[in-house]
């Protein structure tokens, strides 16, 4: 089939967030020693089982190319949807030897222009002609960071090898034809995709970029309205190998909050899935085969919408298990009861510290002693909770390291829920309230993404204090490994004593045990593994 146009929707496969520098994650061989790697190393004959009959998070689909997909689809145009492209050069090329008309690279799940020129390259290399357009969150932000370019408070050009438009090497931008600069996009993407096939200039509509002879051109901005309603997937239209045994769905766009190191463009408000469309579509997922989990990736679901989801689960009798992100803040009494009813096995949650002054440094608007309350009613329900921090936030020091080490020892570990804890440095990033110059003054913060110095401490800090962090914790909270199985697909003694055993052994390295004991935990790691490949 020829196709009007190919939708790349991210480079690699997924790669867990947290920041492991060598610390709290076992590796052999310089692979780290996820469930299905070590099942592979001690028991290979298994792996195959294994992997057969366990959830993984990241292989949820992206729902960044899913709507992108349905959107066009709906739109008349005709298709096909690559995820990981960089990992599947063969299929890309034969796509493009049928003639596709366009390219179409969501940067969602890319980091800056230098990643995006990855793809871009491949795609010049197959088909020199064939147009190139690039929208998504990097363009969004490129274009609100350009619009900064005079700000006496901003840093732009810290941003300008990150971001686009700052940068007028063509090496960067070179191979795209035309940048979607919405933070929507969709409407905008189906003109300037329609007049590609129709051989109309395309370079005139509002909400674009484009270069001409290496001079930026920016037309009209006129933004698009967000309506989720009318982005209700319609699951039975989507290729089965995106449509596979985890759905992601989102409910909400945007974030209530304004934590001062994030740099979400789309803060201080949330849009919202109506009840009666948000029921639509789950009524839709509950009639496919083989779907085994939702994982609901709003960027911070509002109260009224979690309550919503678990009330419409509940009458509707939708047997399936979910998870969701969620701010903790959000959950009340009442909720996490719901939660319960509803089939929800697990929350991901952004605690990011267990000291309150970090909290409001952060602009949290939450005590670690309100997180404490509701990690200890989900707890008590057998919900897990998958939690990330953050390593260095301006203001961050011994005292609050050692705080947030005796904040993680007081959370309950005495239930069947399991508790996972991911660190992330803290990243000073574009658009993020602490990256103006303003905001940073108090703390005396300079450098820029990776490379940052504080009053309190530097990047270089980092790995120390994260291994003072995992030497410290109770060894029933579990650092996160990519790769791991969700938790419902095991059995929780048998999992648990391998996730025990595995960080029982990397904790007697870290910390330069002898030798004999390295063995012994070693053995003990190796029992463990030799248990969970009995059930598989």
């Amino acid at each position: 089939m020829k196709y009007d146009a190919i939708i790349i929707d991210s480079l690699e496969s997924f790669k867990n967030i947290a920041f492991d520098f060598g610390i709290s994650n076992l590796k052999y061989d310089d692979e780290e020693m996820s469930f299905p790697n070590l099942i592979n190393r001690f028991f290979p004959e298994k792996k195959s089982s294994f992997d057969n009959n366990t959830l993984n998070l990241e292989n949820c689909g992206k729902l960044n190319g899913i709507l992108l997909f349905q959107y066009l689809k709906n739109a008349g145009f005709e298709c096909a949807l690559i995820s990981a492209v960089l990992e599947k050069k063969s299929e890309l090329e034969n796509l493009l030897s049928k003639g596709a008309r366009a390219v179409i690279i969501s940067t969602t799940w890319t980091l800056g222009a230098h990643e995006v020129k990855r793809v871009t390259q491949l795609v010049r290399e197959l088909n020199n002609s064939v147009p190139i357009i690039v929208g998504g969150v990097l363009i969004f932000n490129s274009y609100l960071i350009y619009q900064q370019r005079n700000n006496p408070d901003f840093d732009d050009s810290s941003a300008k090898d990150l971001f686009y438009f700052l940068n007028d090497d063509p090496l960067v931008h070179e191979d795209i034809d035309i940048f979607i600069t919405d933070r929507v996009g969709l409407r905008t993407l189906a003109d300037v995709l329609y007049a590609i096939l129709h051989d109309i200039d395309y370079h005139g509509f509002n909400n674009t970029a484009f270069y001409l002879d290496g001079k930026l051109k920016i037309n009209s901005q006129q933004p698009e309205d967000i309506d989720l309603d009318s982005q209700v997937i319609e699951w039975k239209k989507v290729a089965p190998h995106h449509n596979g045994e985890i759905l992601p769905v989102q409910l909400s766009f945007g974030c209530n909050f304004n934590c001062k190191f994030c740099s979400f463009f789309h803060k201080n408000h949330c849009y919202v899935k109506s009840r009666e469309h948000i029921k639509k579509e789950l009524r839709n997922i509950s009639s496919l085969d083989g779907v085994k989990l939702l994982r609901f990736v709003d960027d911070s679901m509002p109260a009224n919408t979690l309550k919503a989801l678990c009330e419409i689960f509940i009458e509707e009798q939708i047997n399936i298990p979910w998870t969701t992100f969620v701010r903790l803040d959000n959950l009340t009494k009442d909720n996490v009861s719901l939660l319960k009813k509803a089939n929800c096995i697990d929350v991901q949650v952004g605690v990011e510290s267990g000291d309150d002054r970090i909290l409001a440094n952060m602009d949290k608007k939450v005590s670690s002693a309100k997180y404490l309350e509701i990690f200890s009613s989900l707890s008590k329900l057998d919900i897990s909770i998958r939690t990330s921090f953050i390593i260095g936030y301006p203001g961050e020091n011994e005292d609050s390291i050692e705080n947030t080490i005796k904040f993680l020892n007081q959370l309950p570990t005495d239930n069947n829920a399991l508790i996972y804890i991911g660190f992330a440095p803290f990243i000073l990033i574009p658009l993020a309230p602490i990256y103006y110059e303003s905001e940073r003054k108090p703390f005396n913060l300079s450098g820029f993404l990776f490379d940052w110095t504080h009053d309190g401490m530097s990047i270089n800090d980092v790995p120390l204090y994260l291994k003072e962090i995992f030497l410290k914790t109770k060894n029933d909270l579990f650092f996160a490994y990519t790769g791991d199985p969700m938790d419902f697909n095991l059995t929780k003694e048998v999992a648990q004593n391998v996730r025990v055993a595995r960080q029982n052994l990397q904790k007697a390295i870290i910390a330069g045990s002898e030798q004999n004991e390295i063995v012994c935990r070693e053995n003990e790691l190796i029992k463990s593994v030799a248990r969970l490949q009995d059930y598989y």
